[in-house]
């Protein structure tokens, strides 16, 4: 059998691929300015009118736990954290059985929204944090005062009892 052969029989839509992570990015919109990002992701407001909405997010959620309960979902974006539903999410997602982390850079991850993100089932928080000197990482980031918020964020992960990443764009 060949490798080809090999990889349809194990992915074919007979067999039951259960998938360990999957990764939702939730929205396009960012608080910050980064030349590396692959969404291409900022501040434009029509951004917003491309995101699923919470019950299609819910449904996807609902259709991924029937097929693999206990997958462990990423929200992403973008800026997760940008969405005024992301506590909703993070409950459905939860109560379905599926594992809830959050991908951010920590911007706008106060203590009580870490609380309040852990009390709807949030697992764990990946951090964006890309150099030990804050005026390299905000001019990589593109915003003044980044690495600051960014650092607070892992703080009140920490404090809150969440599981944190730190996740490194390597440069150099």
């Amino acid at each position: 059998m060949t490798q080809n052969q090999r990889l349809r029989t194990e992915y074919s839509a007979e067999t039951k691929f259960l998938p360990y992570l999957i990764a939702v990015n939730l929205t396009r919109r960012c608080n910050l300015k980064c030349a590396h990002c692959y969404l291409d992701a900022g501040g434009k407001e029509e951004y917003a009118t491309e995101e699923l909405s919470t019950s299609e997010l819910q449904d996807l959620f609902a259709e991924i736990a029937e097929r693999a309960k206990g997958t462990l979902i990423v929200l992403t974006g973008g800026e997760p954290l940008l969405r005024s539903d992301i506590n909703e999410l993070v409950t459905t997602g939860n109560s379905l059985g599926l594992r809830m982390v959050l991908g951010t850079n920590g911007l706008g991850l106060s203590l009580k929204i870490a609380q309040e993100l852990k009390a709807c089932g949030l697992q764990g928080v990946g951090i964006s944090l890309d150099n030990l000197y804050p005026e390299a990482h905000d001019k990589f980031r593109g915003v003044a005062g980044a690495w600051e918020k960014t650092l607070a964020a892992v703080r009140a992960c920490r404090a809150c009892g969440l599981h944190v990443q730190l996740h490194t764009t390597v440069t150099h």
